[in-house]
């Protein structure tokens, strides 16, 4: 799907009413959409670009998470015009809540229920808690 922004394309690879992960192509500088009430992370797949999360500036590492709330105003420089790609997990703030780490893609994720997602010969390892204000049934 194109980013409204023309910026890039996303995949969504896995949604619920709570969580989103999807996989993101940025292709140009550009800003990021806002997801008021959504926390963020960001994993990119290699390094070298800046993001500036309202206005503070993050120079990204490859498969360094970037955590930031949906609602910040964030802006991507210094992309060359190859395409850069991302996982990006979003989770509803106040229902659920994310863990996510990077691991060599033969460590398989360790908790039943986690999700594992390969990027850059990595597997990326996403585990979901309800978010500890939230009553469990």
């Amino acid at each position: 799907m194109p980013w409204r922004n023309g910026g890039g394309t996303t995949r969504q690879l896995w949604r619920s009413e709570d969580v989103r992960v999807s996989v993101a192509d940025l292709v140009v500088d550009g800003w990021f959409s806002t997801f008021p009430g959504v926390d963020r992370t960001f994993v990119p797949e290699s390094g070298g670009f800046e993001l500036r999360v309202d206005g503070e500036a993050q120079t990204t590492a490859a498969l360094q998470p970037v955590r930031f709330p949906g609602e910040a105003a964030v802006e991507v420089t210094g992309l060359t015009g190859v395409p850069i790609r991302a996982l990006n997990v979003m989770t509803r703030r106040g229902r659920c809540r994310a863990d996510v780490a990077v691991h060599p893609i033969d460590v398989p994720p360790p908790a039943e229920g986690a999700l594992g997602v390969p990027l850059a010969d990595h597997l990326v390892h996403i585990h979901l808690f309800p978010d500890p204000t939230v009553p469990l049934p």
